[in-house]
């Protein structure tokens, strides 16, 4: 059997998506002969060891319709690769135009696309609690991450997301990351009700180690100085804390826009990271006592949550997307807070703060047990799926 990934991204560049996606290529490679297309220069080695590589430098770009014009542009290669494997697997937001590529090669050619966001009805993959998808999503977004102008151009792209809206509706099958994610984007699209299916993320593939807690109470944030995921918050919540009389230190990885001026009363509460190596992150986790995901939008499965807690962290995080969802009959459940709510958000780390270190272990190993068997029982299904379609096909 023979599977066509296409994907904008692969692993160590991107994010969550290219981080679920390098897990399940490894496990695909063991069943299938697996030809993966990306725009990265620099793979994963381990991957590029079990795939078969095919570099499309088009793709590098940081723009949606660019990635569209270099599908557009290698679109007889791409017909020549969908040709010659069974099923073509899209697990990237900007590629699902590959979708119509596939099938105007082979009407008949399974296509499979993995939804991470919720790209399917938003031209920014985002999703804000009370808001309606389509425009109003899209300029709130990039002007909370980037200014008025570019959320007036945003909005005016806001109408080529029936591209995707089309894409899905010729996928054969719709993967979703979360029951939430899943019910949310079919009651807006039903007709895609029969063909999704929720698959959750696989557990971090995380190596088990001695936790070394730092000496003094200290918390990570991996959202940089975005918006979206809840740094005016965290900065709010901070200073209430302090005025509360509770020390803690907080690390921030991830960018950080030029120009942003800290608060003078946090120095020595917040240290800016920065954007630092996955293996970097994973060590700072190994010594951090909790974790901060205030985000003011929906994530359907944060994997920087997932890393959090399986590096025995507790989790600290707003009610939304999939977050309830995973975290549901843990002892993480009551470290969950409403989005916004600075008073809700400032008791959970007061809360956390006031924890010693082996009681953060226990309940972060109760709460890691929980959450590992439910992600392996629900991912262990991907592969069975995908050798359905296959040999439906066939």
């Amino acid at each position: 059997m023979r599977i066509l990934v296409v994907s904008r991204y692969t692993w160590p560049e991107g994010g969550g998506a290219e981080l679920a996606t390098w897990y399940y290529l490894r496990e695909m490679s063991k069943h299938f002969k697996v030809t993966l297309v990306s725009g990265t220069r620099d793979p994963s080695r381990d991957l590029i060891d079990r795939v078969n590589y095919v570099f499309l430098p088009g793709l590098s770009g940081g723009f949606k319709l660019r990635d569209w014009v270099a599908l557009i542009r290698y679109r007889d290669l791409l017909g020549r690769l969908v040709r010659t494997h069974d099923l073509v697997y899209i697990p990237s937001k900007n590629m699902y135009p590959a979708a119509l590529l596939a099938k105007s090669v082979d009407p008949r050619k399974p296509v499979v696309i993995h939804a991470h966001d919720y790209q399917p009805i938003t031209y920014t993959a985002a999703k804000f609690p009370d808001i309606e998808p389509g425009i109003r999503t899209d300029i709130t977004y990039e002007r909370l991450e980037h200014g008025m102008l570019k959320a007036v151009m945003v909005g005016y792209l806001s109408i080529t997301n029936t591209i995707n809206e089309l894409a899905v509706k010729y996928a054969d099958l719709l993967i979703f990351v979360s029951k939430r994610q899943a019910d949310y984007v079919m009651s807006i699209m039903p007709e895609l009700r029969g063909k999704g299916v929720v698959i959750y993320n696989p557990p971090p593939s995380i190596m088990s180690g001695s936790k070394k807690f730092s000496d003094e109470p200290t918390a990570m944030f991996m959202g940089g100085s975005s918006k979206t995921k809840g740094f005016p918050l965290l900065i709010s919540s901070l200073i209430r804390a302090l005025r509360d009389g509770v020390k803690v230190r907080v690390l921030v990885t991830n960018y950080i826009l030029n120009g942003i001026k800290l608060p003078s009363r946090l120095d020595g509460t917040i240290q800016v990271l920065g954007r630092i190596s996955h293996d970097e992150l994973l060590s700072k986790l190994g010594e951090t006592w909790f974790t901060v995901h205030p985000s003011i939008y929906e994530e359907p499965l944060p994997y920087s949550l997932l890393e959090g807690l399986f590096t025995h962290n507790l989790v600290i995080a707003s009610k939304v997307g999939g977050i309830p969802e995973i975290l549901s009959g843990t002892p993480m459940e009551s470290f969950l807070f409403d989005p916004l709510s600075i008073d809700e958000f400032t008791e959970k780390i007061e809360r956390a703060v006031s924890l010693d270190p082996g009681t953060i272990y226990d309940l972060s190993e109760k709460s890691m047990k929980v959450v590992s068997d439910r992600l392996v029982q629900s991912s262990s299904r991907f592969i069975p799926i995908i050798s359905d379609l296959v040999n439906n096909y066939g």
